[in-house]
């Protein structure tokens, strides 16, 4: 999960994007080096950008939280309980980043924007095979800024802004364009694999069916992948562990 390839939409509360992403910040070098020819042997890659990102709430977050507050999953009650902990702090100082994000969602009846998990479903897709509800694109490289390159910002991107070779897709409604910052693949010191890359859902019924699948994981509920999959059950339990695992560490890290 990492990048921001689409403009005129909030991928965080009051940012309005294009707008660089935390994770490809951390370290846009890195990221980049993972899309290197040279460096990386892996030919099929996929991102999952912010876009795709959104909250959990009405009947599929109650299925969380009543599977947390139950103790009938474990998983989903260690994600509730770090989440109301990290919003009770994040509250409580508004100097902190996640203050804006922690006033925005409540705890009660709502997440936050699921980003990681969202990786974690397209994988659950692409090794079930049953459906296909993202809209993926195919997008023949695209780099990562890195501090130094270019001119200063306004006038050029941040560092960590994702760019692209200034391709031309018709977008799904999760994604109102394409951000207007590329490159030149000759510019860059990398030999850029291409990517796929989803920039938003096929349909809103496709979406809404992907959140209620991802909100019955993260209850520990068991899915019915395919019907002729006889191994669904033993896929479900690892799936829904990583899902739980995953918001744990995430919400946990922000905490500290």
């Amino acid at each position: 999960m990492a990048g921001n390839w689409c403009a005129g939409f909030e991928p965080y509360p009051g940012v309005m994007a294009p707008t660089d992403e935390t994770n490809i910040g951390c370290d846009p070098a890195a990221a980049n080096d993972v899309l290197d020819g040279t460096l990386n042997p892996i030919r099929n890659i996929y991102y999952v950008p912010v876009v795709v990102a959104d909250e959990i709430a009405g009947e599929d977050y109650a299925k969380v939280v009543e599977a947390a507050d139950s103790g009938s999953d474990p998983g989903a009650a260690a994600t509730i309980d770090f989440y109301r902990a990290w919003s009770t702090a994040a509250r409580a100082d508004d100097t902190l980043l996640i203050h804006l994000e922690a006033m925005t969602y409540d705890p009660d009846t709502e997440s936050t924007p699921m980003f990681d998990p969202c990786a974690i479903m397209l994988a659950v897709e692409l090794l079930n095979g049953c459906e296909d509800r993202l809209a993926i694109f195919d997008f023949d490289a695209v780099h990562f800024l890195e501090a130094g390159e270019g001119v200063d910002f306004p006038d050029s991107p941040r560092s960590a802004f994702s760019l692209h070779t200034g391709v031309d897709h018709e977008l799904p409604e999760q994604c109102p364009a394409l951000t207007n910052h590329t490159f030149e693949v000759d510019t860059t010191v990398e030999e850029e694999l291409a990517v796929k890359i989803p920039l938003g859902f096929i349909s809103s019924e496709a979406k809404a069916s992907f959140y209620a699948e991802m909100a019955l994981r993260m209850a520990g509920q068991t899915i019915a992948l395919c019907e002729e999959d006889e191994s669904s059950a033993l896929s479900n339990h690892f799936t829904a562990a990583i899902v739980g695992i995953c918001i744990t560490v995430f919400v946990g890290l922000q905490i500290v």
